[in-house]
């Protein structure tokens, strides 16, 4: 059953009990539940419903095909992480990449003349198809019980929409275009903007230890992943955020943990709850 089922199925547990209690026990007294049941007491009386295959009177979602829907998702979760990886991968191999925040517009257009179509493509898979797998991890962080990795996950994503928009405006319009200035201007932003994703995403690192320190729903190596993930990112994230590109070299550290604890959070969460 998933985890923000309504009250009224809290209700109709209490009414799958009594149905289930007649079945076993015919004739006997029963006595009504007066009050709603937690979230634990409805998936227990659920459960034992089911067991007596009371399952087809059951009103909430977890009868009308939970179970199935809640792989699904776990499903996609895992799709999520492997993509979040896939993503940057490919798009740091169709074009190069560069720590260097403080290139000059000539240079940006100089470095972008010829490759445009290529560097547009990276742009697409390591700010835009990743940040959309990174939101579906953070998303089942979310429901598992995590709600600092849900925003700060959720946060991060969207500034990576917005640079992956800056980032083809860039390579399709203005570079194309030679206007050194603009270019120098929107790369500017785009760096200043992952200055801030990466904070984002060092604070949902942190979250992310905590959550697994609580819960034990994350195993205990991707917990010291997540520790040098923040630690990393808050250096990469100043350099980015203040164009310093001594620290920003940083993001070549931070990078590479933060696609193995995507990758690891997401992997995690899909065996079921228990």
């Amino acid at each position: 059953m998933p985890i923000g089922s309504t009250s009224s199925c809290r209700w109709e547990a209490s009414a799958v009990l009594i149905a289930a209690r007649r079945r076993i026990f015919p004739g006997s007294p029963i006595c009504v539940r007066t009050r709603p049941l937690s979230k634990v007491g409805a998936i227990g009386l659920v459960r034992a419903a089911g067991g007596c295959g009371c399952h087809a009177t059951i009103g909430c979602d977890a009868a009308a095909g939970g179970r199935p829907a809640t792989r699904q998702r776990r499903g996609l979760t895992v799709v999520a992480a492997i993509g979040f990886v896939v993503s940057w991968v490919v798009g740091l191999s169709v074009f190069s990449a560069s720590t260097d925040v403080q290139s000059t517009g000539a240079q940006i257009v100089a470095g972008y003349h010829g490759h445009t179509g290529l560097a547009t493509a990276q742009f697409l898979l390591t700010e835009g198809a990743a940040s959309v797998c990174l939101a579906l991890v953070a998303w089942a962080v979310g429901r598992a019980g995590s709600r600092v990795v849900l925003a700060t996950g959720l946060a991060a994503a969207g500034i990576a929409l917005v640079q992956c928009a800056l980032g083809v405006y860039l390579t399709g319009s203005v570079a194309p275009a030679s206007d050194a200035s603009t270019a120098e201007t929107v790369l500017g932003a785009i760096n200043r903007l992952d200055g801030v994703k990466m904070l984002l995403l060092a604070a949902m690192a942190v979250g992310g230890y905590a959550f697994g320190r609580r819960t034990n729903l994350l195993p205990k190596w991707l917990g010291y992943v997540a520790i040098a993930l923040a630690i990393a990112l808050v250096a990469s994230g100043i350099g980015y955020a203040l164009l310093v590109s001594s620290l920003a070299l940083a993001a070549w550290v931070s990078l590479p943990l933060l696609l193995v604890w995507v990758a690891g959070a997401g992997l995690s969460l899909r065996r079921p709850a228990v």
